[in-house]
């Protein structure tokens, strides 16, 4: 140890943890996450989130490296002065030099709270370097990205809460709160997190409660160890429900500020799914949708059923952007005002009635359109990582100054 000094090691891990961004930079080009990434980034945080995106990567990556890389550009070609955003060579590249400064960041800040040994952490390094699905994703456009950034360091920092309970000072749980909020800013499935430290601190406290101790100061220690851990599970839930209610309300004030109705819409998220149902026999599928139908009393529901049913019964691919509009023509015929919240609630209750609880033919359908994903993926390793880009419609483009246009141009 004495021949390495401390700070010579720790140089060296970060090296570790840069060195396949270095490769992933100069050998791959920028990943698009279909047209949900490029939402993200051109269009308004309000407009994004109303749509179901982060807030958080929204704001960053469009009014952060992107913009700075459209006015540099701008000082070159002139015809793109007069643009508010674009996207160029010069932002795209500095937004996933940022994201994999940040995934550097992160892993470096884990492994040196999980372990004070330099050689350990050498190790954890090697090991994190050698996971090529964190470099894949750091070249990403989207949240995924910056959600996993930020589930690293809520990882890092509950782990300082864990080590220090009973001894946490404010500003431990200060931070922690506020990294599990941008944890919820950035994706909303993130939300699960919010119980993990509550649900470490009363596994402990099980596990103390029931341990077989005998002596009456055995008995003492053990009470006040469960105690201690009650305690700090309170203030997990306390710092969860704090960092939900905060984003929430940003949330809802981003979008008041853009006069948009901010509301569930899971609806959105599982319709696309629904074109698995075109696997299905007609009658089989009819079937389906009259045991849907049976679960709710509402008229929209029917009418979007019966639109549904007809769709996949012409042979008909189940696109949102045109359902959606078919849809909104079908039950609002005569009205002006409110079209969209209307009609995002109606597909809400139809998918609540569809998976609550699920109807088994439906999820036998759902599964067997992943046996087929399965079944359909290559056998070699090289032909299976291009497989999964071009099955997830990851688009791999070199944004030029028309890079808009092309993009539009290759949407499948």
């Amino acid at each position: 140890m004495s021949q390495f000094p401390r700070p010579i090691l720790t140089i060296a891990l970060g090296m570790i943890l840069l060195t396949p961004s270095l490769w992933v930079l100069a050998e791959v080009p920028p990943l698009w996450r279909d047209l949900d990434a490029y939402t993200q980034v051109t269009v308004s945080p309000a407009k994004a989130t109303y749509a179901g995106h982060g807030l958080l990567y929204c704001i960053i990556a469009r009014d952060g490296p992107l913009y700075l890389g459209c006015k540099l550009d701008a000082a070159q070609h002139q015809r793109l002065a007069t643009s508010d955003l674009c996207l160029t060579d010069s932002g795209v590249f500095l937004l996933l030099l940022l994201q994999h400064l940040g995934l550097a960041g992160a892993a470096f800040f884990l492994i040196v709270t999980s372990t004070r040994s330099p050689w350990a952490r050498l190790i954890l390094g090697a090991a994190c370097a050698s996971v090529a699905v964190f470099y894949i994703v750091a070249n990403c456009i989207g949240s995924e990205t910056l959600s996993l950034i930020c589930v690293l360091l809520l990882v890092a920092s509950g782990l300082r809460v864990i080590r220090n309970a009973g001894r946490n000072r404010v500003i431990e749980w200060l931070v922690f709160s506020f990294l599990l909020l941008l944890c919820l800013l950035t994706r909303y499935v993130n939300f699960w997190l919010v119980l993990v430290l509550p649900l470490s601190f009363l596994a402990t406290s099980l596990q103390i409660r029931f341990q077989k101790l005998t002596g009456d100061t055995t008995t003492s220690l053990q009470r006040s160890l469960v105690s201690k851990n009650l305690r700090q599970m309170g203030l997990a839930l306390l710092a969860g429900i704090t960092a939900l209610l905060a984003a929430s309300l940003s949330d809802h004030a981003v979008c008041r500020s853009a006069r948009l109705s901010y509301h569930l819409r899971i609806g959105h998220t599982f319709l696309w799914r629904l074109s698995f149902w075109k696997d299905l026999s007609q009658k089989e599928r009819d079937d389906l949708l009259e045991r849907v139908a049976e679960r709710s009393e509402s008229t929209e529901v029917h009418k979007l059923l019966h639109l549904v049913g007809a769709t996949l019964k012409e042979g008909n691919v189940l696109t949102t952007r045109v359902f959606l509009n078919e849809a909104q023509a079908l039950l609002f015929r005569s009205e002006t005002k409110h079209q969209r919240d209307k009609l995002d609630l109606a597909l809400n209750e139809m998918m609540f009635a569809l998976l609550f609880p699920p109807v088994p033919s439906a999820a036998g359908i759902f599964a067997r359109g992943g046996k087929g994903f399965c079944a359909s993926a290559p056998n070699n390793i090289g032909q299976r990582r291009r497989f999964l880009f071009r099955y997830d419609h990851l688009l791999l483009f070199s944004f030029g100054y028309d890079a808009r246009v092309r993009f539009v141009e290759h949407v499948p």
